[in-house]
């Protein structure tokens, strides 16, 4: 098949338009995924001090007991 539908023009056989909306969708998962990795680090040395406090406050327990 030549792509000629018989009346003289050219059909479209490639994906071309079909791709720029991939590209701008893996760009924005990739916008997504560094945002997030901003946030973790943010939360989890917050996460990660509440559980050094709550694990200082049962050991402080364990001698008042």
């Amino acid at each position: 098949m030549d792509g000629n539908d018989g009346e003289g023009r050219m059909m479209r056989t490639s994906p071309v338009g079909k791709i720029k909306p991939l590209k701008s969708l893996a760009r924005t998962f990739q916008r997504l995924q560094l945002i997030l990795e901003g946030y973790l680090h943010l939360i989890y040395p917050s996460l990660f001090i509440i559980c050094s406090l709550e694990s200082a406050f049962e050991f402080i327990e364990g001698f008042n007991a």
